[in-house]
């Protein structure tokens, strides 16, 4: 008896989808991994095969996996936002622009319709062995880029996926190298160091910034670590030029000129007045010495010598000698060549900028022979003493911020014999140094008068 059209169909073996098609009769997959991710097709995977009824289907398969496998991360799995920045493929058909409260309904709704529509099409399994493989086939990105982890673990910094740190592509994103850190402990073996050479103080606080200024070194002496690097200074004679560099790079040179305006109105018009009323009437040298210490590019030095340009009668018959000293010696090329940009001169009063010379095309400024005749230079830790005879001011401000009380003690045992008695001694406002300073009489809480005898 001939079967009908229903019963042929339930005896009728059905045809292999397009979800098996590269399996052999026993489910497995064929040996070329390639192949068999060509021949299942957009969005199936070796791990969960999934039927595929047309081409609609396929299609919005392909965009969800599209989608997802440009916001996948190693650390993250799948996230909501693609890493290119721009909407994938599928969130960008739920709707489009429309005017007025019917527009946004309208939009409102076919968001919806697509959204129920696509919560039915299964949403693809992947290994993260198989996003690699489908990810460098359907990527447009070169497979030479150098990925950054977005986040790092509490316990691992950020680090770039390709090591190579000479490519063009990781100078591009770490400049100064790898983003690494120094650990607790070799922080506390160079704060230790820095403390001895110098007196600076290095808090756990400044962990970043002294890893990111040993970084410099590391790259110009070509030594590998932080550690290599610590045994390299250790070893070194004092008056190597290793350490040089090094305290060019742990020193904070941030400075400009007439800082702190204050101090200067005293000193132009009260100091420089009463020094000249009294070489008039005892008739003494027309002399004056002063000491800018920690000067860093000169900014200070020539405060200095604009004042006393400004204030003293005929300054080329005075014999007028402004020194100025920093542990930083590249700091110091600098000052005995200055050129000073618009930020380092925007409180230089007005009827003082006759004593530099503009150059508008680069926008700085340098200043003229008056000055630089009156300055010269000289490199000088502060915490040793200085090898020059008494001078009739010294500035030492902006620099016992970053000493401890011990090092500020060492520091100003070191300078204040080197004020001549009845000479002034001018420290920062905020420095808090009143009680290490003996034989001296205060004057203002910036200012000391050491006394006679």
């Amino acid at each position: 008896m001939p079967m009908n059209e229903t019963q042929t169909a339930a005896v009728t073996p059905p045809k292999p989808d397009a979800s098996v098609a590269g399996l052999d009769h026993v489910g497995r997959p064929p040996a070329d991994a390639k192949s068999f991710l060509a021949s299942l097709g957009p969005g199936a995977t070796t791990r969960r095969p999934v039927k595929i009824d047309n081409d609609a289907d396929r299609r919005r398969r392909r965009e969800l996996l599209l989608e997802q496998l440009a916001s996948f991360t190693r650390q993250g799995g799948f996230a909501r936002r693609s890493s290119s920045g721009e909407k994938p493929p599928v969130t960008a058909t739920f709707g489009s622009k429309s005017s007025g409260s019917a527009g946004l309904s309208a939009s409102l709704g076919a968001r919806n319709t697509v959204a129920r529509h696509m919560t039915s099409v299964p949403k693809p399994q992947l290994s993260h062995t198989t996003v690699g493989t489908l990810r460098r086939g359907l990527s447009a990105e070169p497979a030479s880029r150098v990925l950054v982890a977005e986040k790092g673990s509490a316990h691992r910094p950020p680090v770039a996926s390709n090591r190579d740190a000479t490519s063009a592509s990781a100078k591009s994103i770490f400049p100064l190298g790898l983003p690494e850190q120094v650990t607790g402990a070799q922080l506390t073996r160079y704060a230790r160091l820095i403390y001895e050479k110098t007196g600076i103080r290095v808090s756990p606080q400044k962990r970043t910034l002294l890893s990111n200024r040993l970084r410099r070194r590391l790259r110009e002496t070509g030594i590998e670590d932080f550690d290599g690097y610590y045994r390299y200074l250790k070893h070194l004679r004092d008056n190597h030029p290793e350490w040089n560099e090094f305290f060019q790079e742990i020193t904070t040179h941030e400075t400009y000129l007439f800082r702190d305006e204050n101090q200067w109105e005293w000193f132009a018009h009260e100091y420089l007045y009463q020094h000249v009323a009294n070489v008039r009437t005892s008739r003494g040298s027309r002399s004056l010495r002063i000491w800018s210490a920690a000067c860093s590019t000169g900014d200070e030095v020539y405060t200095i010598a604009c004042c006393i340009a400004a204030s003293l009668p005929n300054p080329p018959a005075w014999k007028i000698d402004i020194l100025g000293t920093d542990i930083a010696i590249h700091e110091l090329e600098r000052a005995e060549h200055p050129e000073y940009n618009q930020r380092a001169m925007r409180l230089v009063p007005e009827e003082y900028l006759e004593y530099f010379h503009k150059d508008s095309e680069m926008e700085s400024w340098v200043p003229k022979s008056v000055l630089r005749h009156m300055a010269r230079f000289r490199p000088h830790n502060l915490m040793t003493r200085l090898k020059e005879r008494p001078f009739d001011v010294v500035f030492l401000k902006n620099v016992l911020i970053y000493f401890d009380r011990a090092s500020k003690k060492r520091a100003l045992e070191n300078v204040c014999p080197l004020v001549r008695p009845g000479g002034l001694l001018l420290v920062g406002a905020a420095e808090g140094v009143s009680s290490l300073i003996h034989g001296f009489r205060r004057l203002e809480p910036w200012l000391f008068q050491r006394l006679e005898g």
